[in-house]
């Protein structure tokens, strides 16, 4: 069996932030685009979902980055 690749990324159109376990691209929860991964949009690589996770709480609850469009 694979072992699964969680990656928290951030939304290049709307800046929201969310878990996926995509490759190449994902569908932004908020603004519905598709969005194609890459290193502007990934903010952490793990295979440890319950660690994706932390991490997503830690950054929407402290706010510690101003997460808007990348570009």
């Amino acid at each position: 069996m694979k072992k699964r690749i969680y990656k928290v990324v951030v939304c290049s159109n709307c800046g929201h932030i969310q878990i996926t376990y995509a490759k190449a691209s994902y569908r932004c929860f908020r603004c519905e685009k598709i969005i194609t991964i890459d290193n502007d949009t990934v903010i952490l690589e793990t295979s440890n979902p319950s660690k994706a996770r932390e991490k997503l709480l830690s950054i929407r609850s402290t706010k510690q980055i101003e997460f808007k469009k990348l570009r």
